[in-house]
C-alpha cells in the first residue's frame, strides 16, 4: 500500500459519552453491555457493538413508555368494521367456503380494530408498587377519611370527641401475629379505624355491650330455675321457672331509663326482686303495677326464702350490677358483630396470611362495609318464630348498589 493510499484512508466516525462514576461502576456497566451485546448478536446472527446496545435499550424504553413518537395526535376511536358481507353470485365459485376470502379479510380488520382500541384504552396511566395491594390501600385510606368526616359532621356540638363501637380484636388465633381492632362510628356506623388502639392514659369513657351482659344473666338464672327433683328448694326453685325472660326485659328497661346514673341503675336492678315479691314501692310511676288499680301479677309471686336468695345472688353477681358505670349509656355492638361477619368473607380465621395479603384483605372488608352499611331499602318484612315469640326477625330488601369502575 502506497503512502498516498495510507493518507487517504479514514477511521470510522465515532463519538464519546462521558459520565461520572467510579471504576467499579464502570466495570459493572460494561459487564451489562457485554451480556446485552451477546444476546443481540445471537438474535441478529451478526456482530453487534455498544452503539447497537444503546439503541436497543433506548428503543425498548420508548416502546414501554410510549415516548418514541411525540408528534402523534390523540387517539380517536373509529367505528368497528361491520362483520356483514354482502355476497355476490360470483363469490360462490370459491372452493373453501362461501365468501371465505372476504370473511377472513373482514375478520382480520375487526381484530386489528380491537387491538388498536385495546392498546390505547388499556394503557397504564399510573404505576403502583405491589399493584392491587397498593390500589386497595389508597381506596381504603380515602374511604376511612370520608367516614371520619361524616361521623364528625353528624354531631351538632363537637368538643373534639366522638363515640365509637369496638369489639376488642379480630384475629385468626389467640397468639396471632396480626390482629385487627375495629372502630365503627356510633352515629354513621361506618368504619374509619382498623388498627390497634390503646386506651391507656386517655379520657375515653368505656362502655360495654348490653346484650352480652344480659345474656350471661339469663344463663345464670336458668341454672337456678330448673334442676332435679332432689335438689329443688336447695340449688333451684320452681318459683323462678318463669322469670328468665321477664328479668332480662326488666334489665334492658333499667339500663335504657337510668339517665346515665350508676346508683339509679343498681337500685332499679335490685327492685326486680321486690317487683316479683309483689312489692311495688320503688317501681316506676309509669309501670302498670302502679297505674292499674286492679293489677294482678302475671308471674309466680316469690314467697320462698330460697327463691328470694337465689334471685338476689344472680342480680348481685351480674356484671351489669357490679360494674354499672360501664352500662349506663346502654350501648350495643351488633354493628361490630355484623362487621366481623363481613371480615370473615375476605379473611378466614383459619388461614394465616402474609403481611401484604392480610392488610389487603382487611382493607377490602372495610371498603365492603362502608359501601353497604345502612343502605337504603325498598321493602321491610318481619318474621316471627312461634317457638321464640320474643324474637322478631327483620328482613330488608335493599336497593341495588352501583359501583363505578
Amino acid at each position: 500500500m502506497s503512502e498516498s493510499e495510507k493518507k487517504a484512508r479514514k477511521r470510522t466516525p465515532c463519538f464519546r459519552i462521558e459520565v461520572s462514576g467510579t471504576e467499579e461502576k464502570k466495570d459493572e456497566i460494561f459487564g451489562k453491555f457485554a451480556s446485552i451485546r451477546q444476546e443481540l448478536t445471537k438474535k441478529n446472527n451478526k456482530p453487534m457493538g455498544n452503539l447497537q446496545v444503546i439503541e436497543a435499550l433506548l428503543q425498548k424504553w420508548n416502546e414501554e413508555n410510549d415516548t418514541s413518537n411525540t408528534q402523534t395526535k390523540e387517539f380517536q376511536e373509529e367505528p368497528c368494521p361491520s362483520t356483514y358481507i354482502r355476497s355476490k353470485k360470483v363469490d360462490t365459485n370459491q372452493h373453501i367456503l362461501l365468501t371465505a376470502k372476504d370473511s377472513f379479510k373482514r375478520l382480520i380488520s375487526v381484530v386489528d380494530w380491537h387491538a388498536r382500541c385495546c392498546k390505547e384504552k388499556l394503557k397504564p396511566t399510573k404505576m403502583l408498587k405491589k399493584g392491587q395491594s397498593a390500589h386497595i390501600q389508597e381506596e381504603y385510606k380515602y374511604s376511612t377519611d370520608i367516614a371520619l368526616l361524616q361521623e364528625i359532621a353528624s354531631y351538632d356540638e363537637l368538643d373534639s370527641k366522638i363515640d365509637i363501637m369496638s369489639d376488642a380484636r379480630h384475629g385468626w388465633r389467640k397468639n396471632a401475629k396480626d390482629t385487627s381492632v375495629v372502630c365503627i362510628g356510633e352515629k354513621t356506623h361506618k368504619e374509619f379505624v382498623n388498627k390497634p388502639i390503646c386506651k391507656g392514659n386517655t379520657e375515653a369513657i368505656n362502655q360495654n355491650d348490653v346484650w352480652h351482659c344480659v345474656k350471661s344473666v339469663k344463663s345464670a338464672l336458668k341454672k337456678v330455675s330448673t334442676g332435679s327433683k332432689s335438689s329443688e328448694g336447695k340449688t333451684w326453685s320452681l318459683q323462678l321457672s318463669d322469670k328468665v325472660e321477664p328479668v332480662a326485659t326488666h334489665m334492658h328497661w333499667a339500663i335504657q331509663n337510668c339517665n346515665q346514673d350508676e346508683k339509679k341503675l343498681q337500685k332499679s336492678l335490685l327492685n326486680i326482686l321486690d317487683h316479683y315479691k309483689n312489692i311495688h314501692t320503688d317501681c316506676h310511676e309509669s309501670a302498670r303495677c302502679k297505674v292499674d288499680a286492679k293489677y294482678e301479677p302475671s308471674r309466680i309471686v316469690i314467697t320462698s326464702p330460697v327463691a328470694e336468695k337465689l334471685l338476689l345472688s344472680v342480680i348481685l353477681n351480674a356484671t351489669v350490677y357490679k360494674y354499672a358505670k360501664d352500662y349506663v349509656l346502654g350501648r350495643d355492638t351488633f354493628y361490630v358483630e355484623s362487621f366481623n361477619n363481613v371480615t370473615n368473607i375476605y379473611h378466614n380465621k383459619r388461614i394465616a396470611f402474609g403481611d401484604s395479603q392480610y392488610n389487603a384483605r382487611a382493607n377490602l372488608s372495610v371498603l365492603h362495609w362502608n359501601e353497604n352499611v345502612d343502605r337504603d331499602f325498598t321493602l321491610v318484612s318481619i318474621k316471627q318464630n312461634h317457638r321464640m315469640p320474643r324474637s322478631k326477625k327483620r328482613e330488608e330488601e335493599l336497593q341495588k348498589s352501583y359501583i363505578q369502575i
